[in-house]
């Protein structure tokens, strides 16, 4: 049965599909233009996270009647926006394993493959605020805070979905998504800021 909450997931989806895959064409765009390898790696990660909504939307017109397909893709949606999420945090630190900053994220809950993944998802991102929050109290770059704020939102997106495995809390993914996309946004300001500098 189809209900109003899988309609508004549907939509906040679709949304997060159209807004990650401007992203990475504006990036990939970018990278031709100023051979930074950073822009096509965040055109790559983008272009994963995209991937993800596109499969996850997928999965939703399909749920009735491949059921057991569908939890395999549902995996795979995983699996593409948890890589996106790496080279998202990559493409602004080239060195981002070398300092060893501890985050402790507690597993607690139904131990699934999804489960596993949503966690490493919540462990870049917030090694990645960390680190966009430190660069820019250092050099006072706003595009640093910008990053830094869609990096948290992104975070705080990937943890409230982390809490819909629990039954209880499954209405949560619509406030999931939307924190998801609001983060994701965040980045459209410094990428053009980038390209704009790099014409000069």
């Amino acid at each position: 049965m189809i209900t109003v909450t899988s309609y508004l997931e549907s939509i906040l989806e679709l949304l997060g599909l159209v807004v990650g895959l401007t992203i990475s064409i504006i990036s990939i765009n970018g990278y031709r233009k100023t051979k930074s390898s950073s822009l096509l790696r965040l055109g790559l990660a983008f272009f994963l996270i995209s991937m993800g909504f596109l499969l996850s939307l997928l999965i939703k017109i399909s749920i009735q009647d491949y059921q057991t397909i569908n939890d395999e893709k549902n995996y795979l949606s995983a699996i593409l926006q948890t890589s996106g999420y790496f080279f998202l945090v990559y493409s602004h630190f080239m060195k981002i394993f070398t300092r060893r900053i501890p985050i402790i994220f507690p597993f607690i809950g139904p131990v699934t493959v999804y489960a596993v993944l949503s966690t490493l998802s919540v462990y870049f991102l917030l090694y990645g605020s960390i680190e966009t929050i430190l660069i820019y109290l250092r050099a006072r770059i706003l595009s640093s805070l910008i990053v830094a704020v869609g990096l948290i939102f992104i975070a705080i997106g990937e943890i409230i979905r982390w809490l819909t495995l629990f039954p209880e809390n499954s209405e949560l993914i619509i406030f999931s998504l939307l924190f998801k996309i609001i983060g994701i946004s965040a980045f459209i300001i410094p990428i053009i800021q980038f390209r704009l500098r790099s014409k000069r």
